[in-house]
C-alpha cells in the first residue's frame, strides 16, 4: 500500500528531514496536521518531541499548522517539549502567541508541572522568565499535587522510562525547582527579573530569528558622535528600543552581542525599562 503524502510528512518530521518537510508542507493539498491513528500525534508534535528545532520553526511559519493540537493523552507540542527538556523548542513555542503554554494533558498536568516533575530546571526558569501567564498552583490529578510539590515528590520516585526522564535531574534539581516555584508564587515580578539576568536564561532568548536585529544594531552603534538635539546616537537607540513591543524588548535587553561593540542591555524594572550599555572598544 502506497504511503500518503501526509504520512511521509509525519515521518520526515519525526526523522528530522527538513527538506522533505518543506517540500511536502508547501503542497496546499497536504494536511500538515495529519496525525497517526494510534496516538494522534501531529508532525509538529513529533518534531517537538524529537528535538528538531528547525522543523518546528518551519511548521510554526505555516499558517495551516494547528500549534495546540493535542495527542491522544492530551499532551500538546509545547507540553512534550517541556517534558523532554528541549530548550530550543520551548523558546520557539514560547515566542509564538498562538501557543497555549498552560494547556494541560488528560491528568490536568500543565507543561510547567511536567517540567518541574521531570527536574527540568532550565525549562522551568525559561517559563517563569518568559512573562507568559502561568498558574504555579494548578493541581495534577496524576498525584494531586502542584508543580512545586511534584518537583519535591519526584526526587524519591524510581525511573519512569519516559521521554525526558532523568532520575539524576530529579534528585539534583527537585528541591531547587520547588523552592523557585514557591518564591514565584509569592513574588512573580521579582523572580522573573532575577531569572532574566541569568546567562543560561537570557542567552537562549537571542534566537536565530533576530539575527537581523543584531546586524542592524551593531552597525548602528558603530556610528559615533552626537545628534543635533544633544542626544547621543546610543541614547537615541535605547530610547527607541524602549518603545518596541514587549517580546522584542525582552530579546534586546537580554542580548549580549559577540562583536567589537560588546553591548549589554539590562532590564532592571517592570513595566518600565532602563537601558545600560557597555562598549568593549
Amino acid at each position: 500500500m502506497e504511503t500518503s503524502k501526509e504520512e511521509q510528512l509525519w515521518q520526515a518530521a519525526t526523522a528530522g528531514n527538513l527538506d522533505c518537510v518543506r517540500e511536502l508542507a508547501e503542497d496546499p493539498g497536504v494536511d500538515v496536521n495529519w496525525a497517526d491513528k494510534e496516538m494522534k500525534r501531529t508532525p509538529l508534535y513529533r518534531a517537538s518531541g524529537h528535538n528538531w528545532p528547525a522543523i518546528v520553526e518551519y511548521l510554526l511559519r505555516n499558517p495551516r499548522t494547528l500549534v495546540n493540537q493535542q495527542m491522544a493523552e492530551g499532551a500538546s507540542p509545547f507540553f512534550i517539549a517541556c517534558q523532554g527538556g528541549w530548550k530550543d523548542i520551548v523558546i520557539l513555542l514560547l515566542a509564538d502567541p498562538r501557543v497555549d503554554v498552560e494547556l494541560p494533558d488528560d491528568h490536568n498536568s500543565s507543561p510547567l508541572w511536567m517540567a518541574a516533575c521531570y527536574g527540568q530546571l532550565l525549562i522551568v526558569q525559561l517559563l517563569l522568565a518568559s512573562g507568559r501567564h502561568l498558574n504555579p498552583n494548578s493541581v495534577s490529578t496524576f498525584n494531586d499535587m502542584t508543580p512545586a510539590q511534584s518537583a519535591r515528590w519526584a526526587v524519591r520516585q524510581p525511573e519512569w522510562g519516559m521521554v525526558g526522564d532523568s532520575p539524576a535531574n530529579r534528585r539534583a534539581y527537585g528541591a531547587v525547582i520547588g523552592d523557585l516555584l514557591d518564591e514565584f508564587d509569592r513574588n512573580p515580578v521579582q523572580v522573573r527579573l532575577r531569572l532574566r539576568r541569568l546567562p543560561g536564561v537570557r542567552e537562549p532568548f537571542i534566537g536565530r530569528a533576530f539575527a537581523l536585529i543584531v546586524f542592524l544594531t551593531d552597525g548602528f552603534l558603530r556610528i559615533r558622535g552626537d545628534s543635533q538635539d544633544g542626544f547621543s546616537l546610543e541614547e537615541r537607540f535605547f530610547d527607541i528600543s524602549s518603545k518596541l513591543p514587549l517580546e522584542l524588548q525582552m530579546v534586546l535587553c537580554n542580548r549580549m552581542f559577540g562583536s567589537p561593540n560588546d553591548i549589554i542591555l539590562v532590564r532592571d524594572s517592570e513595566p518600565g525599562f532602563r537601558w545600560l550599555s557597555r562598549s568593549s572598544t
